[in-house]
């Protein structure tokens, strides 16, 4: 009966002097809606938490490999010097066996190709390069005296205005140098 009771008292709303006392339901919506929310941040923050420390692992490991990166292009650098050491120190141990057997052998390998001979006269005729020159100088003074006239559009006389314009002179301003 008492348990029949408990039910009853749930269920139904209480009737104090005129007013219903009983479970609001937006209430119990709401706080059940905060409890759910206040459960998904603390799951939120664990995660995160575990998230952070799983990033501070990975940029550990990523400087580690840096670090490793770093020693072996150290550690192959010093390979490729060494092994080039070794081919250099093999290269000179054939050159002195061979040497050596050459010494032992005592084998030249020099010929004679040609004999020397006594080095050629100079030409005793210096006119020629002299009279080359005059020509090149004549040449070159004759061309830039032709070209720089040629370019030149100055008018300095009235049948040239006459020739360019197509009109005749009506009148010229006497040059103040020459008078």
């Amino acid at each position: 009966m008492e348990s029949q009771l408990d039910v009853t008292k749930h269920s139904e709303p209480t009737v104090v002097t005129g007013e219903q006392i009983g479970p609001n339901p937006v209430y119990e919506t709401r706080m059940t809606e905060m409890l759910r929310l206040e459960s998904d941040l603390k799951e939120q923050r664990a995660k995160k938490l575990w998230l952070d420390g799983d990033l501070a692992r990975g940029r550990r490991q990523l400087v580690t490999l840096k670090q490793k990166g770093l020693e072996f292009d150290r550690l192959d650098e010093e390979l490729q010097r060494r092994r080039a050491l070794v081919e250099l120190f093999e290269k000179r141990q054939q050159e002195a066996s061979l040497a050596e057997a050459m010494d032992q052998e005592r084998l030249v390998n020099v010929e004679v190709v040609q004999r020397p001979k006594l080095p050629l006269d100079k030409p005793s005729d210096s006119k020629v390069p002299v009279l080359l020159a005059l020509i090149a100088g004549f040449a070159v003074a004759f061309g830039g005296a032709f070209g720089a006239e040629f370019l030149n559009r100055t008018v300095r006389f009235e049948h040239e205005v006459e020739d360019r314009l197509g009109v005749p002179v009506l009148g010229t301003i006497p040059d103040q140098g020459r008078a």
